[in-house]
């Protein structure tokens, strides 16, 4: 996380250190003001750019989002709401879906469903007109996790899920496709399925887990 504040700093993105609650506002209040009768369909539409300035920054905006999320939770909001003001100010690209996707995941956190889901369906919409597959992975395990549910039933999230793993199997994308299997054991019990049938979807995923050195994330 450090590494990549510094690295945006270097690129003209001004961030903070450590978190600092005024910055964040102003990131907030940005957002808001650039949001302002923009609906869904008016972001799809927006410029697409392949600047290749514009495009380091947003990949390490997104490099820098689970450090953040995970080693320091206060700072992930700032991330979050930049990549945000980021992407309503440059355009789409082929990294925009992440960016709505973390957005959804942030607006759901915060108590609105409603909001959080049209921005998941949004960055989903973006997924499937870039096809960039290297964040298949991310996308579908945040929209199948943490924003899905609140409205549709569970069995839902387990398309996203599937989708999540698969395709972080084949990318590399190796964390996040074995946390999707966490989330569908998760799922499964939570839906009432039967000890056996949990016990089976376990084993059939920790073999290649295993092989890869990452059985930790579900042992």
């Amino acid at each position: 996380l450090d590494m990549g504040i510094i690295a945006l700093n270097l690129l003209g993105i001004k961030m903070p250190k450590k978190y600092n609650r005024l910055f964040y506002f102003k990131e907030l209040l940005l957002s808001k003001y650039l949001l302002y009768k923009k609906n869904i369909k008016s972001i799809t539409e927006l410029p697409v750019t392949d600047d290749k300035h514009t495009l380091a920054i947003a990949r390490i905006l997104i490099s820098c989002n689970q450090p953040s999320y995970v080693g320091d939770p206060k700072y992930f909001p700032i991330i979050a709401i930049k990549q945000l003001n980021f992407h309503l100010t440059k355009g789409n690209s082929i990294y925009s879906s992440h960016a709505y996707a973390i957005y959804s995941l942030v607006l759901s956190s915060m108590g609105d469903m409603t909001k959080g889901y049209e921005f998941g369906n949004l960055s989903l919409e973006l997924f499937e007109k870039f096809r960039f597959r290297l964040l298949k992975c991310k996308i579908f395990f945040i929209f199948g996790t943490m924003v899905n549910h609140w409205k549709n039933h569970l069995i839902e999230d387990i398309y996203y899920l599937k989708e999540a793993y698969n395709s972080g199997h084949l990318t590399g994308d190796l964390v996040w496709a074995y946390n999707s299997i966490i989330h569908m054991i998760m799922h499964s019990f939570f839906m009432g399925d039967s000890l056996h049938t949990i016990i089976s979807t376990y084993d059939s995923y920790y073999s290649p887990i295993k092989n890869f050195n990452q059985s930790r994330v579900i042992e």
